[in-house]
């Protein structure tokens, strides 16, 4: 049983999988619902983005 899925990156932040397949079966995720840990990770990246939450130590990093 596949709880939670998620694929992540610097553009979509963090988007949950509602279906994977594999030859000719498809296999729900969640039934399609987002989980707690991928909601909770989506909170935490926006709002670190946001200025809303403070970053961890060495997670922002000044480019001139």
């Amino acid at each position: 049983t596949l709880k939670e899925a998620w694929g992540c990156g610097t553009a979509a932040v963090i988007s949950p999988i509602g279906e994977l397949c594999y030859k000719d079966t498809k296999y729900a995720v969640n039934n399609g619902e987002i989980g707690e840990v991928t909601q909770m990770l989506y909170d935490t990246l926006t709002g670190i983005q946001r200025c809303e939450i403070e970053a961890p130590e060495g997670w922002i990093k000044v480019i001139k």
